[in-house]
């Protein structure tokens, strides 16, 4: 079972790719051959290695609980896909999931955005050209949900 995952899991990471030339994803399954096999990959599977591969691509350590936070929020976004996110309900809606608090939640976003800029790689010089300082929560929040056009 868990080759099987590992397997969907690496054709979604190559099905990312193909995400960014479609205009936009549909949220039925996708189909694929994979070595003579039909292999089902949901949306939500395409979503989660396109954000896990952003986010690692960013710096960020998956160690940090605020990691784990910010996937959540990428992931439950594109399922819910909101007009305009307001910080307070994402962050009560990522505090029920993991049996937290806002402040929690919100300390551990701005702990591993912070982390992750004082590495200063090249996702960070595409996504944020010309910050002096790191971004605040929401505007991190906000620019990599356009950058992955959930």
């Amino acid at each position: 079972m868990y080759a099987k995952k590992e397997k969907s899991l690496k054709l979604a990471n190559l099905l990312i790719e193909l995400k960014r030339e479609l205009s936009p994803l549909s949220e039925d399954d996708i189909i694929s051959l994979f070595s003579g096999e039909k292999t089902k990959i949901s949306y939500s599977e395409i979503i989660e290695a396109e954000v896990t591969s952003l986010l690692d691509n960013l710096g960020m350590k998956a160690s940090l609980m605020g990691y784990q936070y910010l996937k959540y929020a990428f992931i439950w976004i594109a399922n819910q896909k909101p007009k305009k996110i307001k910080p307070s309900i994402l962050y009560n809606v990522i505090a029920n999931e993991f049996d937290s608090s806002y402040s929690v939640v919100e300390r551990g976003l701005r702990y591993v955005i912070h982390s992750a800029y004082s590495i200063e790689n090249e996702a960070w010089n595409e996504l944020f050209p010309a910050l002096s300082e790191p971004p605040e929560n929401g505007f991190f929040i906000s620019r990599v949900k356009d950058y992955l056009s959930l």
